[in-house]
């Protein structure tokens, strides 16, 4: 591991240079001569793969210091970096006053050298803490215990659907025709009245019921209840009416024409 980490994290780097070399022989094995009997072959790769098991169970009880190593790998990098990008310019600096002329060339190879060897310095050191950050995000993703998978979805059947209540038929007679006539004349919430409903029901409302004709002037009461013959068509009209002068029967009460009464003339 990058140089500072290697005694904090002894008992994570050796599992790591273990897992690391039996992956190797793993390799190896793929490999190796096709004269050794599939019996011995498989045994060989069951005992490697068995052993890898093991490293990688105990890697999974230094999770945390992992997570530690990581992070401290993480802002070493970052020192490295930073210090990269500033012997860099220096460098670069140095190269801009050498070709104005303010170094000669004994000074320009003495500071050259200086600065080259710096900057060699923080890349190489920067690329093995590159290098070791990848091993030990690999080693995490491999210990990582996956989330456990969701429960199954319950299944739901079908849901019954409840029959709909029929609405009762009005009862035949005075009732519907009650209804119905409310309802021609009752105003639609949403549209109106209808011009022509509504103005039939204002006729209906403001036109008075015709009256019972009168009883007739010809015959009283009496005589009409009591079902009076037939008058002779014989008879003489002498009796004359003194509001219009029409003749009438004598046995008349009222007259023909005008229906004065004959009786008070």
């Amino acid at each position: 591991m990058a140089r500072g980490f290697s005694k904090a994290t002894a008992a994570i780097q050796r599992l790591l240079d273990e897992r690391q070399q039996i992956q190797i022989w793993l390799q190896r094995l793929t490999m190796a001569s096709d004269t050794t009997p599939e019996p011995v072959r498989a045994r060989v790769r069951a005992d490697y793969e068995r052993r890898l098991g093991e490293v990688m169970k105990e890697l999974q009880t230094h999770e945390s210091e992992l997570h530690t190593t990581m992070n401290r790998l993480e802002t070493t990098r970052a020192g490295l970096a930073r210090q990269e990008t500033e012997a860099a310019e220096r460098l670069a600096e140095a190269e801009l006053r050498h070709a104005v002329g303010e170094y000669d060339e004994g000074q320009w190879r003495q500071v050259h050298a200086d600065l080259l060897g710096a900057l060699v310095k923080f890349r190489e050191e920067l690329k093995q803490c590159d290098d070791e950050i990848g091993r030990l995000e690999e080693v995490m993703s491999l210990i990582e215990v996956p989330p456990p998978p969701p429960p199954p979805a319950r299944a739901v059947g079908p849901q019954k659907k409840v029959p709909r209540k029929e609405a009762a038929a009005p009862a035949p007679g005075g009732r519907q025709d009650e209804l119905a006539f409310l309802r021609s004349v009752t105003e639609d919430e949403s549209q109106g009245p209808a011009p022509a409903r509504a103005s039939g029901a204002m006729r209906a409302i403001q036109e008075p019921a015709p009256a019972a004709p009168p009883p007739s002037k010809e015959y009283p009461d009496s005589e009409a209840q009591k079902g009076a013959a037939p008058r002779s068509s014989k008879a003489t009209k002498s009796l004359k009416c003194k509001e219009c002068g029409a003749m009438n029967l004598p046995t008349e009460w009222y007259c023909e024409r005008c229906g004065a009464e004959l009786a008070a003339l």
